[in-house]
């Protein structure tokens, strides 16, 4: 069964100040934000920006560069140990682990069917978490992202430029300039990789920063998808409560 889901708002008390709670995840090219407003928990992404780290009842995990900073305490970073999904093998990126862990808690709250799912993050690095209908880590894949696709492309080829990513549905099948023609090919990659997961059988979840990228010619092809956009977001403060930090 679904792991039981637990309270669903993470205080951090300290003397003299009102109750609050930050969540920050460090990600590969973003800073990742959950705040705790009062009355529920606000979500948003930013380029690195230490002015916004408070001084105390930080919580924070990390998948990319930690820079040198005294508010970093290493005491209140999150590890794989700390996420409830079972066999979770020591590699994985604690980005999967906590939207792994947001998509089961959020299926046990919406007492949906207990029958496993598949998570597709796409994030710098894409990937799929699939997760079996007991909480366990089952395995899944990584490939570059879309962003990192095209970086690739216009690194490793001399005649090819480099470009910005724009949604999937503003592209031609078959575009005539380069430009399009490489945003067209990686996010029809990404999703052929994630139409091809959904067929599994399993309910899939899509989060990460280009999936805003790719829902829409998702949604038309009729294919059954939740789209939590703030899954590993939502995983982490939920963590943050269930293991009763701050």
């Amino acid at each position: 069964m679904w792991h039981s889901p637990t309270r669903l708002k993470w205080v951090i008390k300290h003397e003299d100040v009102e109750p609050l709670g930050c969540c920050l995840l460090i990600g590969n090219s973003r800073w990742h934000w959950a705040e705790w407003d009062g009355l529920k928990w606000r979500f948003d992404h930013s380029q690195p920006d230490y002015t916004r780290i408070p001084p105390v009842g930080l919580i924070w995990a990390a998948v990319g560069s930690i820079p040198p900073l005294p508010f970093l305490n290493s005491e209140r970073r999150l590890s794989l140990e700390q996420v409830p999904i079972l066999d979770l093998p020591n590699w994985i990126g604690i980005d999967r682990a906590l939207a792994a862990w947001g998509a089961v808690r959020r299926a046990a709250v919406e007492d949906l069917p207990q029958t496993g799912l598949i998570v597709a993050d796409a994030g710098t690095v894409f990937s799929l978490t699939c997760i079996n209908h007991c909480g366990t880590f089952t395995g899944g894949q990584l490939l570059p992202g879309a962003k990192l696709q095209l970086q690739a492309m216009a690194s490793g080829a001399v005649m090819l430029p480099e470009v910005e990513l724009i949604r999937l549905d503003e592209l031609e099948l078959f575009p005539k300039t380069t430009a399009a023609a490489m945003q067209r090919g990686c996010l029809q990659a990404l999703t052929e990789v994630i139409s091809a997961a959904a067929r599994e059988g399993y309910p899939l979840w899509l989060c990460g920063g280009d999936a805003s990228m790719l829902i829409s010619e998702l949604k038309n092809r009729v294919l059954s998808i939740r789209y939590q956009p703030d899954l590993v977001l939502e995983g982490m403060s939920s963590v943050a409560d269930y293991l009763n930090l701050g």
